[in-house]
């Protein structure tokens, strides 16, 4: 048996043995795996069917892909690894803990350790007063949008940090600040209806 089909081979028997250890019926049956197969395979150590894989003139299985299946897990992966390159994204672009947190579910030690692979700063302490022209680039930014910030997703996110060229930890609080003052004529937001930029200024500053 030619070594790459001794390894096919050697793996699937040794993930049917750990089902039927685990008592995964149903796994089992999917290989095709009856119950005189799996008494045999009880009885058989691991040193054995080592020995008999090694010794096998051909293939004992017939390997079929499921190709709907194949898709599913391949679209994951890609999506995972695009919220991974988000998420480093993020945080090159000065996203604050809380934001990674409520955007992606990341946890401090995780932010804190993603910041030190990246080269970031730490990230720690209160971020200075964003100025009167960084405060309207945000406002223009968010009345454009014309969206709270509860459905704006990780995309429009990135996208308005880099339409206003500021680090999202300004853009968070500017923001964060604007939801927390909903009974503030002077900070209301720039999605609600009759906003002005002036208006926002000045809820700022206060």
């Amino acid at each position: 048996m030619a070594r790459k089909e001794f390894e096919l081979t050697h793996a699937v028997l040794r993930y049917a043995a750990s089902c039927l250890s685990e008592g995964d019926w149903s796994a089992l049956r999917d290989m095709g795996i009856g119950p005189k197969e799996a008494e045999a395979l009880k009885d058989i150590t691991i040193s054995e069917l080592t020995n008999l894989e090694r010794k096998l003139a051909g293939h004992v299985l017939r390997v079929e892909l499921d190709r709907d299946a194949f898709w599913t897990v391949v679209g994951q992966i890609r999506r995972e690894a695009e919220l991974q390159q988000l998420r480093m994204e993020f945080v090159q672009l000065d996203a604050p803990s809380d934001m990674m947190q409520v955007l992606f579910g990341m946890g401090v030690k995780e932010y804190t350790f993603a910041r030190r692979v990246l080269g970031a700063p730490p990230g720690v302490g209160r971020p200075p007063e964003p100025t009167e022209d960084e405060a309207r680039a945000v406002w223009l930014a968010w009345e454009k949008l014309g969206l709270e910030p509860n459905l704006a997703t990780p995309v429009v996110w990135r996208e308005l940090a880099q339409e206003t060229g500021l680090p999202l930890r300004l853009i968070w609080r500017v923001t964060q600040r604007w939801c927390g003052a909903d009974d503030d004529e002077a900070a209301t937001a720039p999605w609600s209806d009759g906003a002005d930029a002036g208006a926002q200024v000045v809820g700022l500053r206060n």
